[in-house]
């Protein structure tokens, strides 16, 4: 979405609607933050759940009128009565019409769910988001961007109108411009992999744009069971809660203005605690994360600042929700790496299950190799096409196993985690999440030399990538190559 992100994404930011007291924390004597926006088992889920093989009623119906004229996939009921059924049957559709459909339906979905939400509020739809909502059912992909940048402006601007419901257009297109953008088969194959991953009444929460967009596309366009979709990154933003409470303020529980003050609290007095251990104690480990930024003052007042700031606020307040959501499971594709999120969390098709409760404290090996396998065959499946480095499909994959080979990391599993990162390699060579933790694996390993191998490698496959020179650059420093 280009330069509109509502999450943290590659490409921009847009503001954030915050309670009043929030702004206020930002210039008084709180502190302030940049808020920059953003298996059952293992081996039981891993078997049935594949990126190649979409498991759902929407993503079957592309193969199975292909498999039903088949001779010998039913009955015999003689060779007459069988030609005539393969002549009758209906071509399956194409991903790409599969597609268009459910997009239509998802609109006109999103366009009702608008109106019905701008009633209970008491009021109107303006023409301007009438228009938004006919171009994204029949419109260009031009004419909607448009649209949508207008409307974006409004809200900036503080269109009241807008006020709570924006998540409505937001949703619409953010799922329209990943259609756009991804290659259909592509786009079934990652999205049923995740929703067939979740369990009865799970509640999906997305992380980046395709894992959030996508799956909120198919879900809501399924003749199945339908899950709550959320996203993690905007739970600090007071209209994105709004539009939660609107749409499932009887189904869930809500965090409140008074719980993001409060996760926001406690956030700012630890962050102060361990900011202020860093000082006095400058020979032993910090405390602080990597790219943490906390300053304090002479005269009291904490400033932190920078994405790990803003998800570890994202990350309370998701703490929060569950907490106030007992009998709920969530299912959650990452969005930043906190290893906060790794306690309990157990891997569940390509996500992570976070509801698992106490996680054992050693896996089984078969539990870790299950982790492994599901990625081998996914990197098969992705071996007969050339990776490029623009590619959202392969990106987006491997950030799934950058996850998983993070949480084998950090339950002592450096083997299974290693190979889980060379599976992800294969499939995107140039993926900033992959690269940069498999690096630090390597080096808290000892490994100087392969690591400099991984960061060179990424950043010859990809000479524009900042983030890769200063890797090298970083590694160098530590230990000088020839």
């Amino acid at each position: 979405m280009k330069n509109t992100r509502e999450i943290i994404g590659n490409r921009g930011t847009v503001p954030l609607k915050l309670p009043t007291w929030f702004w206020a924390a930002l210039v008084g004597n709180v502190g302030t933050i940049l808020m920059a926006i953003l298996l059952p088992l293992l081996g039981v889920r891993h078997a049935h759940t594949s990126l190649r093989t979409p498991p759902t009623q929407e993503a079957a119906s592309v193969s199975q009128a292909a498999r039903a004229s088949e001779p010998g996939s039913a009955p015999e009921r003689g060779a007459g009565r069988r030609r005539a059924a393969v002549e009758n049957a209906e071509p399956a559709p194409s991903p790409e019409r599969v597609i268009a459909d459910k997009f239509s339906r998802f609109a006109a979905g999103r366009r009702d769910l608008f109106r019905a939400l701008a009633a209970r509020l008491g009021r109107s739809v303006s023409p301007d988001v009438e228009r938004f909502f006919e171009l994204a059912q029949h419109g260009s992909w031009e004419e909607l961007e448009a649209a949508y940048q207008a409307l974006q402006h409004r809200r900036a601007a503080g269109a009241e109108d807008l006020r709570s419901v924006w998540g409505a257009i937001f949703e619409t297109f953010g799922a329209a411009e990943t259609v756009h953008e991804w290659p259909a088969e592509r786009l079934l194959e990652y999205g049923n992999a995740i929703l067939g991953a979740l369990r009865p009444g799970m509640v999906y929460v997305g992380g980046t744009d395709p894992g959030r967009f996508i799956p909120t596309l198919l879900n809501d366009t399924t003749d199945g069971e339908r899950h709550i979709v959320l996203t993690q990154n905007a739970l600090a933003d007071s209209d994105y809660v709004d539009y939660l409470r609107l749409r499932y303020g009887d189904q869930l529980a809500v965090p409140t203005d008074d719980d993001v003050r409060q996760v926001f609290d406690e956030y700012l007095g630890d962050a102060r605690r361990r900011a202020e251990h860093d000082a006095q104690f400058p020979n032993e480990p910090k405390e602080l994360r990597p790219g943490e930024q906390v300053q304090l003052s002479e005269d009291g007042h904490t400033t932190v600042a920078g994405q790990v700031a803003v998800m570890s606020i994202n990350d309370g307040l998701l703490k929060r929700f569950m907490q106030q959501n007992p009998a709920l499971s969530f299912g959650l594709e990452e969005s930043y790496a906190l290893d906060t999120s790794y306690a309990n969390a157990v891997p569940f098709g390509p996500i992570l299950d976070l509801s698992a409760g106490d996680a054992p404290a050693a896996w089984m090996p078969e539990q870790a190799a299950g982790v492994v396998d599901y990625w081998r065959s996914a990197a098969a499946a992705f071996s007969t096409e050339n990776p490029t480095s623009a590619d959202p499909t392969r990106l987006a994959v491997a950030k799934l196993v950058a996850a998983q080979a993070q949480l084998l990391a950090s339950h002592q599993l450096p083997s299974e985690a290693e190979q889980a990162f060379r599976l992800g390699l294969q499939i995107c060579p140039t993926s900033p999440e992959l690269v940069s933790r498999y690096v630090n694996l390597l080096s808290a390993q000892q490994r100087p030399q392969d690591a400099w191998s991984v960061a060179l490698a990424a950043a010859n496959a990809a000479p524009d990538n900042r983030q890769f020179r200063d890797l090298l650059a970083g590694l160098q420093q530590q230990t000088p190559q020839n």
